[in-house]
């Protein structure tokens, strides 16, 4: 669950990125950071979920998701956030999608565990213990 989802919300942040990419909006810099954030993001997801097939420890495997989960939250924020700079103020006016992608993709923080919840369970795991969330 926790890789189908954030590959969701990934592809979310991924259509408004691809307008700015698209448009040209933003320096190259800008633009190329955006894709490098997404790329990478997708590949971790990729990389946790061909290992499932293979996981023996279910308690590696969930810290695995979680960690890569929480990782492209943050990355989902930081791209939507910098897109829709590089897109601009108009762009935010005559699109409705553009302010429907920024709050849709902020909605994976709402998926339990929560990053808060989710913290003790991970450190304690991460001390040697089972991961009990």
């Amino acid at each position: 669950f926790e890789l189908l989802v954030s590959a969701s919300y990934l592809g979310a942040a991924t259509n408004l990125a691809e307008r700015a990419i698209t448009r040209g909006r933003g320096t190259d810099e800008d633009r190329a950071d955006l894709a490098i954030e997404l790329e990478t993001m997708a590949a971790a997801l990729e990389h946790v979920a061909s290992a499932a097939a293979a996981a023996g420890d279910n308690d590696a495997l969930l810290a695995r998701a979680l960690y890569v989960r929480f990782a492209t939250e943050r990355a989902i924020e930081r791209v939507v956030m910098s897109a829709a700079a590089a897109l601009g103020g108009m762009s935010f006016i005559e699109s409705p999608e553009i302010a429907y992608l920024l709050g849709a993709t902020r909605a994976l923080a709402f998926h339990p565990p929560s990053r808060a919840a989710a913290a003790g369970p991970i450190a304690r795991y991460l001390a040697g213990g089972p991961l009990i969330l």
